[in-house]
């Protein structure tokens, strides 16, 4: 039977018309945005929403914001872009099905040549909520229209109290500079209210009762937190005077995102010194800045808000640079985007929400951080990487009303993956009030008290002064009061662990913490079998000194080094078991060191020495069949048929024979002691060698956990992440372009495993795979490439259409597994019928390889039903089958896709 054809002809024509239509001048339709409210308060609490029209399908344009500092409804030179971010018809941002809601997108969901976005107002970065007047330019990246504008206009709330001033140098009046004012909250300073100066220098700035600071910036100049005026306002209007000086110099480079290096547009940092100055820059649409200073030493500390909106985190350790005698060029600020996401509420015991809380989190490492705002509804989106996070705890946020506390929560993530969090805020009832000290009574001031609801997630944080007083908010309830560890460590002291017993609306107060100075030290390394250094990692060390409970805690650095200040005594040091889990390891068991007579090392071997990673292929099978289409017919769902274990050995130019490789996954992983398929052997590639395993069916998906692959004898043990791959499943629809009947070009859109769209590429898919087979399942051309929605074939490359069985489009995820979906070019058939001998029947089974294919007879095409000769799954085709008791006269035969 010969497989039927399609001709392609006058399909190509139609989409060869459509594309010359689009190039013919004046036939683009027009496109067109609002802007919705346009004008609003700068305590305005909700959404802002963009609607652009006359867009083609799936088209992208560009919105960028940009301070209209001297109102006049034009963009002039020097006119700061604050927000800048791409919006494309018919998608939104999410992981793991989750849509990160920080991030603007078309709300819609549809690719209906128009895009509806809202975003929060409250929760941009900070001068994008400075009163004054903004503007909105909407552009085609591609130039498909001319830009198009709108104006926001942000007037000021209603207080009964306003700072009024002006911004100033030594001579005269600065018109147009950015003023703001801000209020301590623990160690930082938070942006309160902003606005924009008039010609003359004068602003006004509506604020509610309390203290602030007030600053002000303007290009060419900085100020200094030290001159900066400090003013208490309680129902009357203050005035002050605010002044900048000259800058000599400027210190300039780029925001970069660390994956492309791609430059980041709209970018706002806070930029100061240690001399107590600072100033403001802003990234262009390059992701270029460019901030204006004196000598000195100054750090670079990117807005949170910023980063939130283009779903990045940001390091730990902020960037920081020396300017002496000439400008200083080329300093590289990089910020991570989000491969996980931690989401959920915050709100109270009554299920009340507390909009506007600011949340921050961080790594395990402590590298990292991510922060975010909660929305009316006490939604947050916290965009994060894989590893354990820590989020929570009063020092952590703000916003919260006086007298809560966060709860606390520990989340472990996997690329890809987005997990649920809620947060319960708990009103405090009492404080655990007092006063730091070492052993010599000097305050330890400008750390972090820690209190910890014991046998409880619950904990709050709060900064100490710096005379050393703190006041820890708690309700009733056993508590420990702790000094967070870079605190003891920066004062060179050993933190006390002191309980108390709380009783609701019953403060204890009048606390002496004494912390003892440090008199011996435990200090060390934490390596792996191969002399390599592990950085990152907590160490810390507990012991009981007569009858005290006392502990430290350190971080490995780049050598894997650490140190912790002890007293004398016996120690039980330890490394963090999630930390070591998250680089491939087993848990360290925890030693002792007696420091009694003097400093001890304690040194930390973990793992042998690694010859290589495992990994999973999953096969979601034949899928579809394109017949006479371009496009496959596709029966839903699609689901996982099966999985092999890919052991990845490094290096080894003469490796063993598949036999002697042997898998062991967990319980019920479908692999014991399993030798590796010797269909495929030892699969080379230089000195890399490949292993698979037999495929698994039962379970049709791998799972993570503790597998052990014997290699050379030796067993490799091995902490797998859960591949996930369920949620991971994505099946990307190809569309054929064939040309004089050769293949040219695929493209694909994602659907989900029950045929719903996928808009664009999910985010754990990293890379995609192509792969030809012939009629007779020998696989003619494979090629690997970055993530994409479509694929050319070299001009070299002949691929007749007609002489194919299969195509394969295929993804590699974040954890470097494989997804492997295959269409097949028609239906299988039967062939080369012949009787071999006697009552034995031969022929052929055309089809692609790999897939289960099920053979069925009757003996009479109108009477009876079909019986099953057999089921099949070759890795190679065509397939001999062979009925050795055909008796009767005549039989029929067809085959089955499946099961």
């Amino acid at each position: 039977m010969q497989p039927n054809r399609f001709s392609v002809r006058p399909v190509h024509g139609r989409i060869l018309i459509r594309i010359l239509l689009a190039c013919l001048p004046g036939l683009a339709s027009a496109a067109s945005f609002s802007l919705s409210p346009g004008s609003i308060s700068n305590s305005y609490p909700g959404n802002i929403t963009l609607q652009i029209a006359g867009l083609t399908n799936g088209e992208t344009v560009l919105v960028e914001r940009f301070l209209d500092l001297n109102a006049n409804g034009v963009l002039d030179a020097g006119e700061p872009l604050v927000e800048s971010f791409r919006l494309t018809d018919g998608q939104v941002t999410a992981i793991g099905g989750v849509r990160n809601a920080n991030i603007p997108g078309d709300d819609d969901l549809t690719a209906n040549s128009q895009i509806t976005a809202a975003f929060n107002f409250s929760r941009g970065p900070e001068f994008t909520r400075a009163s004054g007047s903004q503007i909105f330019r909407v552009s085609s990246p591609g130039g498909r229209f001319s830009p198009l504008q709108q104006v926001l206009s942000i007037t000021q709330a209603s207080y009964a109290q306003q700072i009024i001033g002006t911004v100033s140098n030594s001579t005269s009046v600065l018109p147009y500079s950015l003023a703001a004012v801000l209020v301590q909250v623990g160690s930082d300073s938070q942006f309160v209210a902003g606005t924009v100066a008039d010609v003359s220098g004068n602003f006004s700035l509506g604020v509610p009762g309390g203290t602030y600071q007030v600053i002000a910036f303007q290009p060419g100049y900085v100020g200094s937190f030290a001159t900066s005026p400090m003013v208490t306002v309680s129902g009357a209007n203050t005035n002050v005077g605010v002044l900048l000086s000259p800058a000599a110099y400027t210190l300039s480079g780029s925001v970069t995102e660390a994956a492309s290096g791609s430059g980041v547009p709209g970018s706002q940092f806070f930029v100061t010194s240690g001399n107590n100055e600072y100033c403001v820059t802003f990234s262009d649409a390059l992701g270029n800045f460019s901030a204006s200073v004196i000598p000195g030493q100054w750090k670079l500390e990117p807005s949170d808000s910023s980063a939130a909106i283009g779903g990045y985190f940001r390091p730990n350790n902020k960037v920081k640079a020396t300017v002496t005698t000439a400008n200083v060029s080329g300093v590289s600020v990089s910020v991570t985007r989000g491969t996980a996401m931690i989401y959920g509420t915050v709100k109270d015991s009554l299920n009340h929400p507390f909009p506007g809380v600011r949340l921050s989190c961080g790594d395990n490492a402590n590298l990292y951080q991510s922060a975010a705002y909660t929305d009316n509804s006490g939604n947050y989106f916290l965009a994060v990487t894989n590893g354990t996070w820590y989020l929570g705890g009063s020092g952590s946020v703000s916003g919260l009303p006086n007298g809560y506390i966060l709860q606390q929560a520990q989340v472990f993530l996997a690329d890809g993956q987005a997990v649920l969090t809620n947060l319960v805020a708990v009103q405090a009832t009492a404080y655990l009030a007092g006063r730091a000290v070492d052993s010599n009574g000097n305050p330890i001031g400008g750390g972090t008290m820690l209190g910890f609801l014991n046998n409880n997630n619950n904990a709050a944080d709060v900064p100490i002064a710096n005379d050393g007083t703190f006041a820890v908010p708690v309700w009733g309830g056993a508590w420990t009061l702790s000094l967070e560890n870079q605190a003891a460590a920066s004062h060179n002291v050993v933190s006390p662990q002191l309980s108390f017993v709380v009783t609701d609306g019953v403060s204890v107060s009048n606390i002496n913490f004494v912390a003892p100075i440090s008199t011996r030290s435990i200090s060390g390394w934490v390596r792996n079998g191969t002399n390599g250094a592990l950085s990152g990692l907590n160490v810390f060390a507990g012991a009981m000194i007569n009858g005290t409970s006392y502990n430290a805690g350190a971080t490995t650095d780049t050598g894997g080094n650490y140190s912790l200040p002890v007293l004398a005594g016996t120690w039980n040091v330890g490394v963090d078991s999630q930390g070591l889990q998250q680089l491939g390891y087993g848990q360290a068991a925890n030693q002792n060191a007696n420091t009694s007579s003097g400093n001890q090392t304690v040194n930390f071997l973990v793992g042998g020495p690694a010859v290589g990673t495992l990994f999973f292929r999953h096969s979601l099978g034949v899928v579809g069949e394109f017949g006479a289409a371009s496009t496959p017919a596709i029966n839903y769902p699609v689901t996982i048929k099966n999985f092999r274990a890919i052991f990845h050995v490094f290096n080894d130019p003469t490796p063993p024979t598949a036999d002697t490789v042997l898998f062991t996954g967990p319980p019920g992983s479908g692999l014991t002691n399993t030798p590796a398929d010797l269909n495929f052997g030892a699969v080379q590639d230089g000195t890399n060698v490949y292993y698979f395993s037999p495929p698994v069916r039962n379970p049709n998906t791998a799972m993570g956990g503790s597998w052990t692959v014997f290699y050379r004898s030796n067993p490799n043990n091995l902490n797998v992440q859960d591949p996930q791959a369920f949620s991971r499943i994505a099946v990307p629809v190809p569309t054929v372009t064939v040309t004089g009947g050769v293949l040219r070009s695929l493209n694909w859109t994602y659907r989900d495993q029950s045929g719903s769209p996928i808009f664009g590429t999910p985010l754990f898919i990293r890379t995609n795979r192509v792969d030809l087979f012939d009629q007779n399942g020998n696989q003619i051309y494979a090629d690997v490439f970055p993530a994409s929605f479509s694929y050319s074939f070299p001009p070299s490359g002949q691929y007749p259409w007609s002489d194919l069985s299969l195509v394969r489009v295929s993804y590699y995820d974040d954890m470097t597994n494989q997804y492997f979906v295959g269409f097949s070019e028609s239906y299988p058939s039967l062939s080369g019928a012949g009787i071999v001998s006697g009552h034995t029947y031969q022929f052929q089974l055309n089809g692609p390889p790999t897939q289960n294919y099920t053979v069925q007879f009757r003996t009479n095409l109108s009477l009876g039903a079909w019986a099953t000769l057999l089921i099949t799954n070759s890795p190679t085709s065509p397939i001999a089958i062979i009925d050795p008791a055909a008796t009767n006269g005549s039989r029929f035969y067809r085959v089955l896709v499946g099961p």
